[in-house]
């Protein structure tokens, strides 16, 4: 140090000093206060979205004997995991030929709030028909807790067995 200089303080180490370390210059402040106030909003717009999901109400079987709705129910019973319902869609014949085929296989993603299906077209030929479906998968784990869609669209085989509709195939699930 030069001669006569010792008696003066670094101003950049009065970190030292009381109170001096704990002072934030006031870009500093706005910072933390806008990195606070973007977690509060996040907070609260996953716990909003999260409650959403569990007012939606499961939809309701249909009764009408028609190829549209033996399709919407097979998907509904996947939804709700009822196989037995699911397994009423086909002739027992035909479910007991699947079964010893492909074995007892169902696979799938559905769970309550997550699926919703729209039948696009239906072509009957007489005692045999042709059901295109779309079916939407929703995701709720997204960012902020906003939700994804994915859509496929399938076609499904019903026969007319003793003038009910039945399932020919298992449903498309993936």
């Amino acid at each position: 140090m030069p001669p006569g200089t010792e008696h003066r303080k670094n101003p950049m180490s009065d970190t030292t000093a009381s109170g001096r370390f704990w002072q934030l210059d006031r870009f500093t402040i706005s910072l933390l206060v806008l990195i606070g106030t973007l977690f509060l909003v996040a907070l609260v717009s996953v716990v909003a979205n999260r409650d959403q999901t569990d007012l939606e109400a499961l939809p309701l079987y249909r009764t009408d004997n028609s190829p549209e709705a033996v399709v919407y129910n097979g998907y509904l019973a996947l939804q709700r995991g009822e196989m037995d319902q699911y397994e009423k869609l086909f002739a027992p014949e035909r479910w007991e030929e699947l079964n010893e085929k492909d074995g007892d296989m169902l696979f799938g993603y559905y769970s309550p709030g997550t699926f919703g299906l729209k039948v696009v077209d239906a072509a009957v030929d007489g005692s045999a028909a042709v059901v295109t479906v779309a079916v939407y998968r929703t995701d709720n784990r997204g960012f902020f807790g906003l939700r994804s869609v994915q859509a496929d669209q399938w076609t499904v085989d019903v026969e007319q067995i003793d003038g009910q509709w039945k399932l020919l195939n298992r449903l498309p699930q993936s």
